[in-house]
């Protein structure tokens, strides 16, 4: 038996992506998750590359922070606020928390594997996803999700 000590938020901010890179240098960490939709996604990466962990980098999937990356779930006010920004409301909702829409579980997909193609893109190798908020336990997010997880060979994901 192993444990993977990860740090999540990676890219959500200056101070986080600073403390996330010494928490490498001292060894308290194994690897950290990736916002690809938070303002410093771009300076998390290049520190990452630069400091020699990025292939240390899973993703960090989120529905609830920032700006989507699709226009459709920016669209829905289920998601997103008037300024297409998420609001987290959905993951306060049990009933959203248990059951929507097929076309809302198709926005979910689409935003999920935006977020995924952006990690790619990176050039990240780290086969581990898991997300903000632990949306991913929600059973839309989840029945959005696992078909990504197959089609892109996920290989670990934190429950």
């Amino acid at each position: 038996m192993s444990i993977t000590i990860n740090a999540d938020d990676f890219g959500i901010s200056k101070e986080v992506n600073q403390a996330i890179e010494e928490c490498f240098r001292l060894g308290y960490i194994d690897q950290t998750t990736l916002m690809v939709n938070m303002p410093y996604a771009d300076a998390a990466m290049q520190m990452a590359k630069e400091q020699g962990f990025a292939d240390c980098v899973g993703i960090h999937l989120n529905l609830t922070a920032g700006y989507p990356l699709t226009d459709r779930i920016r669209q829905n006010t289920v998601f997103c606020d008037e300024r297409g920004n998420f609001h987290a409301g959905f993951h306060h909702s049990l009933k959203n928390r248990l059951w929507m829409s097929s076309d809302q579980i198709s926005q979910i997909s689409e935003e999920l594997e935006a977020q995924i193609k952006k990690y790619l893109e990176y050039g990240c190798t780290l086969k581990h996803v898991d997300s903000h908020h632990h949306v991913h336990t929600n059973l839309p997010v989840l029945k959005a999700l696992k078909p990504l997880l197959k089609k892109y060979d996920i290989t670990s994901i934190r429950i």
